[in-house]
C-alpha cells in the first residue's frame, strides 16, 4: 500500500531533486526515490563489506541491461502497435473509398436504369401508336381491297351485259 512522504528541504534541493526525477525513465517520483535508497543501500554495503564491491557493480550492469532490454522490447512493441494502427487506418480509408465508389456507381446506375425505363416505356407508347396506326391502314386497305374486288365484279358483270356475253 502506497502513502504519501513529504519532507523539509530548500528550494535548490528541491529543484535538483524535481530536475533528477523528470530526467530519469521512473514513472513517478515514488518509484525515483526508492530506487535512489536502492543506491544507498548498494553503497551502504560496499562501504561495509568492500569484497563486494565487485559483484554490487556487476549487479548493477546486469541490472541496467535488463532494464534496457525491456525497454527496447516495449518500444519495439510500442512501434508496431503503432505500425498496425497506422496499417489498420489507411485500410479503413482505403475501404471507405471504395465504398463511395460502390455508392456513386449504384447511383449512376440507378439513373441509367430509370432512363432506361423511361426510354423503352416511350418507345412501347410509340411502338402501340404505330401499331394502332398500321392496324387502321391495314383495315383500311382490307376495306379499299373488299370494294376494290366488289366494284370490279360489278365492272366485269356490266362489260359482259354491254357486250352481250353469255
Amino acid at each position: 500500500m502506497s502513502e504519501t512522504w513529504s519532507v523539509k528541504v530548500d528550494q535548490n534541493t528541491k529543484d535538483k531533486i524535481n530536475k533528477m526525477a523528470d530526467m530519469s525513465d521512473f514513472e513517478n517520483r515514488g518509484e525515483f526515490i526508492e530506487h535512489l535508497l536502492g543506491l544507498y543501500n548498494i553503497n551502504s554495503v560496499k562501504e561495509e563489506v568492500p569484497e563486494l564491491s565487485g559483484d554490487l557493480d556487476s549487479l548493477n550492469k546486469i541490472k541496467k541491461e535488463i532494464t534496457n532490454i525491456f525497454t527496447g522490447m516495449g518500444e519495439k512493441m510500442a512501434v508496431a502497435l503503432r505500425e498496425k494502427d497506422n496499417k489498420y487506418k489507411e485500410q479503413l480509408e482505403e475501404k471507405d473509398e471504395e465504398i463511395a465508389d460502390l455508392e456513386d456507381t449504384h447511383k449512376e446506375l440507378k439513373e441509367q436504369y430509370q432512363k432506361l425505363k423511361d426510354t423503352s416505356e416511350e418507345e412501347i407508347e410509340s411502338l402501340s401508336e404505330e401499331l394502332s396506326d398500321l392496324k387502321g391502314v391495314l383495315n383500311d386497305l382490307h376495306h379499299f381491297t373488299t370494294f376494290y374486288h366488289a366494284a370490279s365484279l360489278n365492272e366485269i358483270k356490266l362489260c359482259k351485259q354491254s357486250f352481250k356475253f353469255p
